[in-house]
């Protein structure tokens, strides 16, 4: 049962942040070789499955789940070599723990055009950078408001991390969305013999992306405050939510 250790490790290396970060236990690489564990195990798992039935677990509502998953450890293992990223790392492990169970029950069902494989890591990208970006400036609102009120000593906000880390989030948002338009466009013209179909999931997906559109130029223009800015990836975060729990695809 390989499918049984990726949120196992998740688990595992959840309890090993807590102690981290909580208690200042010294535990240097232990959550972080669970974490990666854990990933490497759940694309084992994918490969198995793979090779059984011709096509990845990833072509419903419980796979696409155990991929944004997963998607998240990845970019926090990517993310926490060059930021200081600890912080959240209890936040994804447990994340990446509840969405890789899905995992379980999700159906063997998917396509074997691998512009479809794209598509759907693409959207993982997508929506793990969404939620997380909402994540991100909900800590950093919540900071901001202590520090007006003096609860917290300046030393320990880390504003300058979140800051960095909203704009690193909307930016692969931005092009994650922007690949899995591309993807679905041309694996639909493969399957289905057209470019585009007014499709619920479709129309959600570019609703998203040119919202997402307007956020990454506003760090360009620089037309918005940085707190009315985490309010937009707040609201970002919502539309996300909506669109990956309430639209379907219709084919």
């Amino acid at each position: 049962m390989l499918v049984i250790i990726p949120p196992v490790a998740y688990f595992i290396a959840f309890v090993f942040f807590l102690l981290r970060n909580l208690f200042q236990k010294r535990i240097k690489a232990l959550p972080y070789f669970f974490l990666t564990l854990g990933l490497v195990f759940y694309l084992v798992v994918l490969c198995e499955r793979f090779s059984e039935s011709k096509t990845f677990p990833i072509g419903d509502f419980y796979g696409m789940l155990s991929v944004i998953g997963n998607v998240s450890v990845l970019v926090f293992l990517i993310l926490s070599r060059r930021l200081e990223f600890e912080l959240f790392g209890s936040v994804v492990s447990f994340f990446a723990f509840l969405t890789t169970l899905f995992l379980i029950p999700s159906k063997e069902t998917g396509f074997k055009n691998p512009l479809y494989i794209l598509h759907i890591i693409s959207a993982g990208i997508s929506y793990a950078s969404i939620l997380f970006g909402g994540l991100v400036s909900s800590f950093k609102l919540f900071f901001e408001k202590r520090l007006k009120e003096k609860h917290i000593p300046t030393e320990f906000i880390p504003l300058r991390i979140l800051k960095r880390l909203e704009k690193v989030f909307v930016l692969l948002a931005f092009f994650g969305l922007t690949l899995t338009l591309v993807f679905g466009s041309i694996w639909a013209k493969v399957f289905l013999g057209t470019h585009w179909i007014n499709d619920p999931k479709l129309l959600s997906t570019l609703v998203i992306w040119t919202y997402y559109t307007f956020l990454s130029h506003i760090y360009v223009l620089k037309l918005f405050r940085p707190h009315q800015i985490s309010y937009l990836i707040l609201l970002g975060s919502g539309l996300g939510l909506v669109g990956l729990l309430f639209f379907r695809h219709s084919f």
